[in-house]
């Protein structure tokens, strides 16, 4: 295994490593009384949710290599191989959990890939089905677990009690684990402990030293002061620029109304991102007193890049934009500049997209294109739509489901 060198700075860039997580059969466990407790506001269907994620997963290794994305089930499971790390482990999480010594000495005790399974689905698979936790139905979004700014790497803070186990999980793999080696050997492993909440989705680089963050429902204005100080002292970043968004569960995440196509290009929910005095964003500059103050998102984004395009979730027209923003219209994937992931079912978007000029094809069609004749290198300005219907139930786009840990540079 290559664990050299995980590094992005950019979302954008040829992409070459990257971290998901199949959804797992803890999703069966939300139920109507618990879904909102568990950030759900519907019963997905798993078998099709599954199906779905998996046309994703196959499209994305084409792209990459199926060897350069790791599940991080899988990850947990390795790190779990090792007797005193696992104990540790264990007894955080039960501790967390009030569980009782029975419970956490028949874990300690189980396979690793059995107790990686259980401490994810909160089911203890053996011989039958054992309810131990509370299901992690969110992990599915991976996005959210770190923050990878050039070669360091924050870990979350989660906002809601249902994904504060997930800090404790990706702690372990993440200061563990040998794919995070090089993370590790240049004391590169960021964890805020004393900090409030703050997630994934809410942070992009703008360019390679400088980062916009939002201030959203999810990550707290005293988390974002922690980070840039962190940020500005250790001469990661030059620039950190705050926009204020809604603390409203539309837009839960920066994530879910702004991602970037490519070079110059960006997909926006337009009523927050472009109109004026909606979003106001703040930029701090290292070694300066006084930020700078923009009326809009687009207008900072224009500052930075003076040949940004914007192009509108459902084509900038209500109701459409509305719906599709929902249904993560703006949250988009990119494998490298121009070429990305989307959703089949914002329709509005993807007309948005080939009036721009982009091919938009199903993902399953571009892999039957794969297997017949066409090389990945060949596509070009291409949106590749992924069945939808289960996954945008969960309340997250291709952008919420994925974490680059190794982008070109």
């Amino acid at each position: 295994m290559n664990t050299r060198g995980l590094y992005s700075d950019s979302e954008v860039s040829v992409l070459k490593k990257l971290i998901i997580h199949r959804p797992d059969i803890g999703i069966e466990k939300v139920t109507p009384s618990r879904a909102t407790q568990l950030l759900y506001e519907d019963i997905v269907f798993l078998p099709k949710m599954q199906a779905e994620h998996d046309v994703f997963t196959e499209a994305i290794g084409w792209f990459i290599g199926r060897e350069n994305i790791f599940d991080i089930q899988n990850l947990l499971a390795d790190v779990l191989k090792e007797d005193e790390i696992r104990y540790q482990l264990v007894h955080k999480v039960c501790v967390k959990e009030k569980c009782s010594a029975r419970v956490e000495e028949f874990l300690k005790e189980a396979e690793p890939h059995v107790l990686a399974q259980t401490l994810i689905s909160g089911i203890f698979h053996h011989k039958k089905r054992i309810p131990v936790f509370y299901p992690l139905p969110n992990l599915i979004f991976t996005r959210d677990i770190g923050i990878l700014i050039k070669d360091k790497l924050l870990v979350c803070n989660f906002a809601k009690e249902a994904r504060s186990r997930e800090s404790i999980l990706c702690e372990f793999i993440f200061r563990y684990h040998p794919l995070f080696e090089s993370i590790n050997k240049k004391d590169g492993l960021i964890t805020l402990d004393t900090a409030p909440a703050f997630e994934g989705g809410d942070f992009t680089m703008l360019s390679p030293n400088h980062l916009l963050i939002g201030s959203s429902e999810r990550t707290y204005p005293e988390s974002i002061e922690l980070i840039t100080k962190k940020l500005f002292e250790n001469n990661i970043v030059d620039k950190v620029s705050v926009a204020e968004l809604p603390k409203l569960r539309y837009c839960m995440h920066l994530d879910t109304i702004f991602t970037r196509l490519g070079q110059h290009e960006y997909v926006v929910y337009a009523p927050l991102v472009i109109e004026k005095n909606q979003m106001p964003v703040r930029t701090f500059i290292k070694g300066e007193k006084n930020s700078i103050t923009y009326s809009s998102l687009a207008e900072a984004v224009l500052e930075e890049n003076t040949h940004a395009e914007f192009i509108a979730c459902g084509e900038g027209v209500f109701p459409f934009d509305e719906r599709e923003q929902w249904t993560d219209g703006c949250n988009l994937f990119c494998v490298r500049p121009g070429v990305a992931f989307a959703y089949d079912r914002n329709i509005h978007t993807n007309t948005s997209f080939k009036k721009r000029g982009y091919q938009v094809i199903k993902a399953e069609e571009l892999i039957k294109e794969f297997e017949e004749r066409v090389e990945p290198s060949e596509i070009h300005k291409t949106i590749i739509t992924i069945p939808s219907s289960e996954l945008s139930r969960a309340r997250g786009g291709p952008h919420c489901l994925t974490l680059p840990i190794l982008r070109d540079h």
